[in-house]
């Protein structure tokens, strides 16, 4: 006659554990087989598909030529930078351009900013055109 032990119940319960883990581990497995692979398709699809859009889009210089001179503009722009006494200087404008393809040479259309000469102290300018 057998008798149902501690010891015996705790191993059947261990061997079903097991069996439903495996399941899990297995079903698991399944759906990444099919999963990654889908993944990478439509990863790859997605590059070439944008590739193709760049290269069609008006902006982009992959099928056109570009002229030799070709005014380059700015909206909006901010310097920042420091005077001779390491003092921060901030330089706004409307637009800038340059002109001439001489990347030295920028043209500011109303410039202005303020700079610091002590912590109290703030000196504001601008241009009248």
């Amino acid at each position: 006659m057998k008798t149902k032990t501690f010891n015996n119940t705790w191993i059947r319960r261990l061997k079903q554990q097991e069996t439903s883990n495996l399941r899990k581990l297995y079903s698991i497995k399944l759906i990444l087989k099919l999963f990654i692979p889908i993944l990478a398709i439509t990863a790859f699809t997605i590059v070439i598909i944008w590739a193709l859009e760049i290269s069609n889009s008006p902006f982009s210089g992959i099928k056109e030529k570009v002229d030799s001179h070709r005014e380059d503009f700015m909206l909006g722009p901010k310097l920042f930078t420091n005077n001779y006494k390491n003092k921060p200087i901030e330089i706004r404008a409307n637009s800038v351009r340059k002109i001439d393809n001489n990347e030295e040479i920028i043209v500011l259309d109303h410039p202005n900013g303020n700079t610091f000469l002590s912590k109290e102290n703030i000196i504001k300018f601008q241009t009248l055109n």
